[in-house]
């Protein structure tokens, strides 16, 4: 029991961490559909350029 206890426990922070990336990526990709609207492509550069070293 407490070995199936600790693996839920893993489990669950490892979804929390994989929630936590999504909401991250969904955010940057938000950001930079608003800045290529608003024609500013360096900021919309540099929104890429931070996802691409978070993944």
């Amino acid at each position: 029991m407490h070995e199936a206890h600790c693996s839920g426990e893993s489990l669950n922070k490892l979804f929390d961490e994989l929630a936590t990336i999504a909401l991250a990526q969904h955010d940057a990709k938000i950001s930079f559909k608003l800045m290529a609207s608003r024609e500013d492509i360096k900021k919309g550069l540099e929104v890429l350029e931070k996802l691409d070293k978070s993944l």
